[in-house]
């Protein structure tokens, strides 16, 4: 199969995948992009923006955009883009913060968004109220445990959890289509 992974940061999700995917993941950050480039050699990381990148139509079997949809400027426009991109039978993964249980947090502590996080915060509901306008539906949302705030240790272990969990989650919703265990 064939997989996107748009803001691919350092690469530990596509290094999760086996050697059978054809992997591609898109990340603005040159210095990411240098480090996944070596983590996933099998990889092609291309530097640049979703909404800047050149991308094959009906192509991906699997598009994921884990903990980056915030991060982009035109939700509406990137996700046409990327339902494009989508085979036919194609499944689109997010997952993001939910804004509605943490934003008191931020809010709390009286930090700027923009500045911090990205651009655009997401409840469940507006995130599907955004898929519902590109024509996408919600077939499952699956709620995973909150982490605390601006707590690094915790963040960072949690965060090959995290993919390790949409790898699990990928498998039930396709109905065992897709499995991710390397071979």
């Amino acid at each position: 199969g064939s997989i996107l992974d748009v803001g691919s940061g350092r690469g530990l999700f596509l290094s999760k995948l086996g050697e059978t995917w054809r992997m591609v993941g898109i990340e603005p950050s040159e210095a990411f992009v240098k480090i996944s480039r070596n983590m996933v050699p099998s990889a092609l990381i291309l530097h640049t923006s979703l909404s800047e990148s050149v991308l094959p139509e009906l192509h991906f079997d699997i598009v994921t955009i884990i903990s980056t949809i915030h991060f982009l400027n035109q939700p509406v426009q990137d996700l046409k883009k990327v339902i494009r991109s989508l085979n036919p039978e194609g499944f689109l993964i997010i997952e993001a913060q939910n804004f509605a249980n943490r934003g008191w947090i931020y809010r709390w502590k009286k930090q700027g968004f923009a500045k911090q996080w990205g651009t655009i915060f997401f409840s469940p509901w507006a995130l599907e109220w955004l898929l519902n306008q590109v024509g996408m539906a919600v077939i499952e949302r699956i709620n995973l445990p909150c982490v605390r705030a601006q707590s690094l240790s915790i963040l960072w272990a949690v965060a090959g959890w995290f993919e390790y969990f949409a790898t699990i989650a990928l498998k039930g919703i396709s109905r065992g289509r897709f499995d991710f265990v390397p071979r």
